[in-house]
Parts: C-alpha cells; structure tokens; sequence
C-alpha cells in the first residue's frame, strides 16, 4: 500500500497473487490479511476482493523480550535489552519485557500468551532445560509466527537465532581467576553437544592467559 501509493478504496490483489509476489505462505499471507481487517487498513468485499481501508489508523507494532530471569541478575539481558531498545525506537516498535522466572512450564505458558494477544514478535532467551522440550519453538514455527532465539541453538529446528559471543566474558572470568590465590590452574574444556560459540571462548580463554 505505501510502495504504490495507494487510497483508500483502492483495489488489491487476490491472495494467490500475493503468495506468488511476496512467496510468503498462506497461512503468512492469510493471518496477515486477518489483522489487517480487523486494524481497518483494508475490507474485504465477497465477489469484489479486497481493498484499501483506513490507511491513516496506525497502530504500533509490539515486540516481547522474553528472558529467564531478572536483568539485574544478568548483565547480558541488560546488554541485549538496550540493544533492542535502541532498534526498536527507531522503528517506533514498543518493547516488552517477559521472565519466565527459570521455569520452563512458565516460560510456555508466557509464550502462549503473548502469542494470544496479538503481539507482532519475540525475542526468546530459552530457560535452560528447553533441550528437553521445545515444543512451544515447533508450535511457534508451525503458525508461521515472528520469532528469533539468542543464545540458543536447536538443530532439528530450522529458525533464525542470534548466538552470543563469548570472548570478552571468558577474558574477565579467566582474568579474575588467575589472580585468585586458590586457583592454581585454569582449563577450558570443549563439548560436542554444546552449541556455543566455542571459537569466541577459546580466543577469550587464550587472550586471559
């Protein structure tokens, strides 16, 4: 509607010309249309299509940031959070603010939730045990719905994720451990299972030493 310079009353395109343009899905494409009703930017018209409605009633866009515990016991939530802040403002998309208290049945229970009331997207910092089940990730990548993990990574799911790096973090801990009286060496030990960024802690771990 903004790229065409299009009004009020003018006509759309069918749904199937929309998924051939766009390649988003139906149910994308159809969930889309569904909120765009409801908001009033566009009617649709039985027999006639679909058009143009009240492109003037903007409603802003909702963006939840779901973390496991409280920022302030976690430098990195406050880190990620102002980063989103300073994104979001820009884009005139309001923030919110999720915990899941480290526990992983309030964690899907949040997610449904904000799922139901109509948010436009999250931002999720997964609890530690969501290896054991992720089947709220699955049924989010199932209704098509806008999400994206950080710092955490699930093989069998294909969705977009942000990993941490860990560099400056293995440098600090290491740092402060070498000048600890009681510890007298310091080792880092790799695991297959764990999908970090392990290259970024070996780099911070070598730099520490």
């Amino acid at each position: 509607i903004k790229e065409n310079d299009l009004v009020r009353g003018d006509k759309l395109p069918k749904v199937r010309e929309i998924i051939r343009d766009t390649g988003f899905s139906y149910a994308t494409v159809n969930r889309t249309l569904l909120e765009m009703e409801k908001d009033g930017f566009i009617t649709k018209t039985q027999g006639r299509g679909i058009f143009v409605g009240n492109i003037n009633n903007t409603k802003s866009k909702q963006v939840a940031f779901v973390i496991p515990k409280t920022i302030s016991k976690g430098k990195i939530f406050l880190d990620i959070l102002n980063g989103l802040r300073r994104k979001f403002e820009k884009e005139g998309v309001h923030l919110l603010i999720a915990i899941s208290n480290m526990s992983h049945e309030e964690e899907k229970l949040t997610i449904e939730r904000l799922t139901d009331q109509q948010i436009d997207g999250l931002v999720i910092f997964l609890e530690d045990n969501y290896r054991n089940d992720y089947s709220h990730i699955i049924d989010l990548k199932e209704k098509d719905f806008p999400f994206v993990l950080v710092d955490r990574f699930i093989p069998e799911v294909d969705t977009d994720y942000v990993v941490v790096s860990n560099r400056d973090a293995m440098v600090r801990v290491c740092s402060y451990l070498k000048y600890k009286e009681s510890c007298d060496s310091i080792i880092y030990i790799t695991h297959p299972d764990h999908a970090t960024s392990d290259d970024e802690k070996i780099n911070g771990f070598k730099n520490a030493m």
